[in-house]
């Protein structure tokens, strides 16, 4: 996570231990070590301002502790609570995933679960979105006090099992974050696939935005007889949800 104003980094925040040099601006090991282990492109990917200025940042999916398996696996991911007053990680907490198959029906791989964008809504509360490329599921969480595991066992990468390993986190004393579904979007009608962006603009209304890769594709078909890409026609776009219940 860096910090800049008018194109110029003011600061680098990393986890402790990470021993990164030869940069022109400030670094600084403020993040718990554990986030070493964050799998390769899924750090943090949403990111929201609380009413009384702290951060919440989301790690886009679980860490891969103690490998690579163990993280494919989980459905146990974190949030991280951050002071820019204090300039310091002052929270940690449990989130964990529904299972796959009920965020998106046609998916069996639990890696293909992410969290892509988190939205503050008053106080401590925040939307959650959990998402696969094809479907989507908005989450009501409060981060209460009693919830914060940082600094804890849990941040000990050597910790066995990790917590990304055990099968219910809450039923073995984790503090995981309770959460209650406010939306499936693939209920509505007219919601693009692989949605990355939340913006809440009234109580009742949430603007969505979908990601589409630059019009790429995946597979054998991503490019043409010469080589050429293949423009997959998918635009990105803003659509707005009207939600059941205000938030």
């Amino acid at each position: 996570m860096h910090v800049s104003a008018r194109g110029k980094v003011l600061a680098r925040y990393v986890p402790q231990g990470l021993g990164l040099t030869g940069t022109d601006y400030p670094v600084v090991e403020a993040l718990p070590s554990v986030l070493l282990h964050r799998k390769i492109n899924r750090g943090f990917e949403g990111l929201a301002q609380l009413p009384g200025g702290d951060l919440v940042m989301a790690l886009q999916s679980p860490l891969s502790l103690p490998d690579e398996d163990a993280g494919d696996a989980s459905r146990t991911t974190r949030l991280l609570r951050f002071s820019p007053r204090e300039r310091a990680v002052t929270a940690e907490y449990a989130y964990r995933f529904d299972p796959v198959d009920v965020v998106d029906p046609s998916e069996d791989d639990t890696s293909e679960l992410k969290i892509s964008s988190v939205v503050a809504v008053g106080g401590d509360r925040l939307l959650v979105e959990e998402r696969t490329d094809k479907a989507a599921r908005l989450q009501l969480v409060r981060l209460g006090r009693g919830a914060n595991i940082l600094g804890g066992r849990w941040d000990d990468a050597t910790a066995s099992p990790s917590l990304e390993q055990l099968d219910d986190p809450a039923a073995q004393g984790v503090p995981v974050l309770a959460k209650h579904l406010v939306i499936d979007l693939g209920t509505v009608d007219g919601v693009p696939g692989k949605i990355e962006g939340v913006a809440r603009v009234d109580a009742r209304t949430l603007a969505l935005v979908n990601d589409n890769d630059f019009g790429m594709t995946d597979g054998a078909d991503a490019f043409d007889a010469q080589g050429r890409l293949v423009d997959s026609g998918v635009e990105t776009t803003v659509t707005y949800v009207r939600l059941p219940h205000a938030i």
